[in-house]
């Protein structure tokens, strides 16, 4: 088990990214323009991994992934314990816990299979 959240590496307005972490998350494209302008301190997706719906979130992580891949925005990715509150962890404390995208990508496809 594994919590994650994902946030623009740098402040981004693009429109079209928005548009697309809308249609995937169901948060309003307002919300997730303003998360984007943000940067990293805009997280506008977490979940937790490898749980009854690993399935679903693996496809939405990698959903997500993809979208920021296609319009060249780089993701800021964060891992905590499933026992962590992301509440309990401030700026650097979140930056200690920096996983990079290939690394994400990795843990997805090595637990692929494993879920139904």
């Amino acid at each position: 088990m594994s919590k994650i959240a994902i946030a623009a590496r740098h402040p981004t307005r693009q429109l079209a990214l928005a548009q697309r972490v809308h249609e995937l998350t169901g948060l309003g494209l307002t919300r997730v323009l303003q998360r984007l302008a943000s940067g990293p301190r805009g997280m506008f997706f977490s979940t937790e991994l490898f749980m009854n719906d690993h399935v679903e979130q693996d496809r939405l992580v990698t959903q997500l992934l993809d979208a920021m891949d296609a319009y060249g925005v780089e993701p800021w990715i964060v891992e905590i314990a499933p026992g962590q509150a992301w509440s309990e962890l401030d700026g650097e404390g979140l930056a200690r816990h920096e996983i990079g995208a290939p690394v994400l990508r990795q843990m997805l496809a090595d637990a692929r299979g494993r879920f139904r």
